[in-house]
């Protein structure tokens, strides 16, 4: 459910579920809610994910990315194991920055970042939160939300990981209600 104050959905779990959670569908019909360049710009810094000297310009590759994304993380949902092939158009997204590797302190403690020898694209920068995700995360976890026409993932970090929704306000209520209205009109039936 898209709202009109701010048009991104951020309850994926991970901004890499949350950047392919940037196309939706509302009323049945599949909408992107990356219409341009500024768009993107926009998600990056809702997201958290932009950084000074972020080149402003790479809709088209971030695109083509949430697209790789999107196959890989429903087959994930699926339950199928992450192939190499999978990871290419990350490892590309990687490749293209140039940069080496460096260890530097956040917190007093020691982490490995990459520095860069130019200004990061958008992709980039989506490919790396989608790497660091990939290597911590238990991708058993990933789910398609489970509402009538919903395409948003999610990771499922509940206790009991039955997350069935990507969220209960959205989905699940509207769910909740249809089976309730089934039920009611089933009783009624047969009484």
């Amino acid at each position: 459910m898209v709202r009109d104050t701010e048009p991104f959905l951020f309850l994926g779990g991970s901004p890499a579920l949350d950047f392919v959670n940037t196309e939706i569908v509302v009323h049945g019909e599949p909408k992107d809610l990356l219409g341009g360049e500024s768009d993107l710009l926009h998600w990056m810094s809702a997201s958290g994910l932009a950084c000074a000297g972020m080149r402003t310009r790479g809709l088209a590759d971030a695109k083509v990315l949430r697209s790789e994304l999107r196959r890989m993380f429903l087959r994930l949902a699926a339950g199928e194991p992450l192939r190499p092939a999978d990871v290419e158009g990350i490892n590309d997204a990687l490749a293209g920055a140039g940069g080496h590797l460096e260890v530097r302190f956040r917190d007093h403690r020691p982490h490995i970042e990459i520095g860069l020898l130019g200004r990061p694209s958008p992709a980039f920068l989506i490919a790396r939160a989608t790497a660091e995700f990939l290597a911590g995360a238990d991708l058993s976890l990933i789910r398609q939300c489970e509402g009538s026409g919903c395409i948003l993932l999610f990771y499922d970090t509940t206790k009991s990981h039955t997350r069935r929704w990507c969220s209960m306000a959205a989905c699940g209520n509207r769910s909740k209600a249809a089976e309730h209205y089934r039920r009611v009109s089933k009783s009624r039936k047969a009484g």
